[in-house]
């Protein structure tokens, strides 16, 4: 998979964690926040790997992972 990167000054804080939404967090790592059984996390593009705990909502999820460095990605995902 590879993801084509084309960063958004937009977006900031609660905005970024939106169900679809795909982040940097400002060391070239990609997260995709999913929604699983009415809980939300965020997955990591490179591992496949949920990196946080599954959260009953959005607001939470933001609360738990938000950090400064934060970017919204305008991605194209390719599945090879």
């Amino acid at each position: 998979m590879k993801v084509k990167d084309n960063r958004k000054s937009s977006g900031t804080g609660e905005k970024l964690y939106q169900v679809g939404n795909i982040i940097c967090d400002g060391t070239a790592n990609f997260y995709m926040v999913v929604s699983y059984s009415g809980r939300y996390a965020l997955l990591n593009l490179a591992t496949n790997e949920v990196v946080s705990a599954y959260e009953k909502s959005l607001h939470n999820l933001y609360e738990s992972c938000y950090d400064i460095e934060d970017t919204l990605v305008d991605a194209s995902l390719i599945v090879r």
